[in-house]
Order: C-alpha cells, then structure tokens, then sequence
C-alpha cells in the first residue's frame, strides 16, 4: 500500500527538506513584497498590474507558510513514534497521517511555483 515508505528514515528525510523549503520561502516571500512595492512605485500608471492581487496571493502564502511550517515540526515530533512501532497497523497509522500531511505540502508548493512565476514575470522587464 504504501511501498515508498517502507523505509521510514525516507519520511524523516522529507520532512527535513519540507522543514528547510519553509524557511527559504519565508525569506523569498519578504524579498518579494520588497521587490513588488519597489516596481509598484516605479511603474507608471498607464501600465495595468493589480499590485493589490499580488501582494494578496503572497500575503496567503506566507500565513499558509507558517501554518504548515508548525505543522510538520508538531507532526514530526509525533512520528518519532513510528521507530517504536511492532507491527503493520500502528506504521500504517502513521503513515496514513504522512500522505496527508505531504498532499498539503505538495498542493501548497505548487502554488508557490505557480506565484513565483507570475511575480517573476511581473518583475522582470520584459525583452
């Protein structure tokens, strides 16, 4: 069912980079809402950018960052449990916790991409 994770010491390991991803996008989203009131007050008003939209969407990043940040220290705290486990239903418990936990992060990073590319596009010029 869960073959991947035969080997916990996988989904400790993904936890540390979930761990250490969450303390990167925090600094790139303070770097962001720099930039974007930066270009915000550079651009003229003929060009149309809904800065207020922008700002927004990371605004909601950032608190989901730091929702799921906690999360996943609270969460791996308690899978430590899983290294004690005797037998298949106490692991599957586990990890059944696990998956879901790692659909929201996955879900939640792909929405960073997908912010980051549009701020990319935002505040590059355009050549």
């Amino acid at each position: 069912m869960y073959k991947i994770y035969d080997d916990p010491q996988r989904m400790f390991t993904e936890v540390l980079y979930w761990k250490e991803e969450f303390k990167i996008l925090s600094y790139e989203f303070k770097i962001y809402t720099a930039l974007l009131a930066n270009q915000m007050a550079e651009r003229s008003k003929s060009q149309y950018v809904n800065f207020d939209q922008l700002f927004e969407r990371l605004e909601d990043l950032m608190k989901t960052n730091e929702n799921l940040s906690s999360l996943v220290t609270i969460s791996d705290n308690k899978w430590e449990g899983i290294r004690e486990c005797d037998d298949l239903q106490c692991e599957a418990h586990f990890l059944e916790e696990y998956i879901e936990l790692k659909q929201k992060v996955e879900s939640y990073l792909a929405d960073v991409q997908s912010l980051k590319k549009i701020m990319i596009g935002e505040l590059c010029p355009k050549g």
